[in-house]
């Protein structure tokens, strides 16, 4: 996935540099490297799938492809490449454009862009100094694509031609979040940067004291990122002043989703906490049966998310009560998905590395084997 080098010094000090929490991190960083065995080498299973969805197909990154799934009965349309090409793998979720293309990221230090409908290439550039592991956003006639030495692309969506570059001090792992003429980009360096979507240049930073590996929520002039030291960080989004700070049970990967007035969030101690949007006050939170990395999905009053231990969960969004939970098996890492009228998880350690669940009661419909 990424270097040890790199690692090695983005946790150093994942913990507020006050020297709390000291003792735990020994326990922590063994926690990071059960839950990113990638680590230790660059195999392609060390990695959850990516996942992405229009209404009617479902686009699975998974080791050394990317195939396009038919949301109906999870039978395969297409993969990209034809045939897996050596050090080339896809580890981030696949970015749809507006005119119907596919933007991959991949280990190679390269970017696809290949027809939706079809899994046929456009173009294929490979900018990057490090491989890309997160995803790229699609904005425009754009692209923005962070690599794993810390540069954010801005690709010119035609022909993949660089506009721009950014560059943060340490590696990138989650896309860039838009709002209005700036981007969003959080770093494993501690800094949250906004930069113009235009040409790249910084607006502010704002050093939170930890590491950021999952990407911010913006809403109502705030920007809401979590932290591995544990913590929900609420930044005004114009100047970055943090606004409040709340407190989680474990490190904060994914990114908050907002549901009406509350932000909900997982951690990797296994809680799911709801706090309001205004002033950071927990609303409600529940403890799961194993480490939450995912951002939730929130849908028509509900939470659904997934844990390490392989169980799927809905939950009511007002006061967190547990609807129906589902054994899935594996680990489900990833961000969940509705489309279609399918709940959709990614799945690592498991011959399905994509499942479709019954959103009403977590039945399974389907999952997807690829081919040999």
């Amino acid at each position: 996935m990424l270097r040890i080098a790199h690692l090695t010094h983005a946790f150093e000090h994942p913990f507020p540099r006050t020297g709390k929490k000291r003792a735990g991190l020994v326990l922590a960083s063994l926690a990071l490297a059960v839950l990113l065995s990638a680590c230790s080498g660059a195999l392609p299973s060390t990695s959850w799938p990516g996942l992405s969805a229009s209404a009617t197909t479902a686009y699975l990154a998974d080791g050394q492809y990317t195939f396009a799934i038919d949301l109906q009965n999870g039978t395969l349309r297409w993969r990209y490449p034809d045939k897996a090409a050596a050090g080339t793998t896809f580890y981030s979720n696949p970015a749809l454009t507006s005119d119907g293309r596919l933007a991959l990221t991949s280990s190679d230090k390269a970017v696809h862009l290949v027809d939706a409908t079809s899994g046929t290439v456009v173009w294929k550039v490979a900018p990057g100094r490090e491989p890309f592991v997160a995803p790229a956003l699609s904005l425009g006639e754009s692209l923005f694509a962070p690599d794993g030495n810390g540069t954010l692309y801005a690709l010119n969506a035609a022909d993949g031609a660089t506009r721009w570059t950014f560059s943060a001090t340490h590696a990138i792992w989650s896309a860039p979040v838009p709002q209005g003429e700036l981007l969003y980009v959080a770093s494993l360096d501690h800094n949250l940067y906004t930069v113009r979507a235009a040409d790249g240049q910084l607006v502010w930073s704002r050093d939170l004291g930890a590491a950021l590996a999952g990407g911010p929520a913006v809403v109502n002039d705030l920007v809401l990122i979590g932290t591995f030291d544990g913590r929900v960080v609420a930044l005004d989004a114009a100047h970055g002043r943090e606004v409040w700070t709340t407190q989680a049970k474990g490190w904060v990967w994914g990114a908050p989703v907002i549901v009406g007035e509350s932000a909900i969030f997982g951690d990797l101690s296994g809680g799911l906490q709801a706090v309001e949007l205004a002033s950071g006050r927990t609303l409600w939170q529940v403890r799961l049966d194993s480490p939450v990395r995912a951002t939730p999905f929130a849908q028509a009053g509900l939470i659904y998310i997934g844990t390490e231990a392989g169980t799927a969960y809905a939950l009511d969004a007002a006061d967190g009560t547990i609807r129906w939970q589902q054994t899935v098996g594996g680990k489900l890492y990833g961000d969940p998905l509705l489309a279609g009228g399918k709940l959709l998880f990614t799945v690592l350690e498991s011959e399905s590395p994509l499942v479709a669940l019954d959103p009403q009661n977590g039945a399974k419909l389907w999952g997807f084997i690829p081919p040999k």
